[in-house]
C-alpha cells in the first residue's frame, strides 16, 4: 500500500486521493516508534512518521548545519541523546527553518 496519512501537509504527495488510514499501533520504519492516530506520515511499503521520512533522505540536525564529519565538523549527524524520533524531527525542522530563509531571503533580492 502506498500513500500519506494524518493532516495534510500541503505536499503533492498529499492528493485526497492517495489518503490511507493512520497505521495506528505499527512501528515507524525509522524510529520503531508505534504510529498513535494524530500522526502524519509516509506510506511506502512500510509506514513512517513525515519527520523520520524526511530524516532518512535530508540528514541530520548536524548535517542540516554543517558540523557533522561528513561536512568537515567533529559531530555525528544526529545529537547525542535524543531518541531517532526526536534527532528526525529536529532535523526536519532545522531543514524547514533553512528553506523558509532561503525562500525569503531570494524574494527580496527581487
Amino acid at each position: 500500500m502506498r500513500g500519506w496519512f494524518g493532516l495534510s501537509w500541503g505536499a503533492p504527495v498529499c492528493d485526497p486521493a492517495d489518503q490511507v488510514p493512520v497505521p495506528v499501533g505499527e512501528p515507524c520504519f525509522w524510529c520503531g516508534e508505534a504510529f498513535v492516530a494524530r500522526d502524519e506520515g509516509i506510506m511506502s511499503n512500510v509506514p513512517m512518521h513525515l519527520d523520520c521520512s524526511m530524516r532518512s533522505f535530508i540528514g541530520g540536525a548536524n548535517h542540516i548545519t554543517g558540523t557533522c564529519s561528513c561536512c568537515g565538523g567533529d559531530q555525528p549527524p544526529d545529537p547525542p541523546g535524543l531518541s531517532k524520533r526526536e534527532a528526525a524531527t529536529l532535523a526536519h525542522n532545522q531543514w524547514r527553518r533553512r528553506e523558509w530563509l532561503r525562500r525569503h531571503l531570494r524574494s527580496e533580492g527581487d
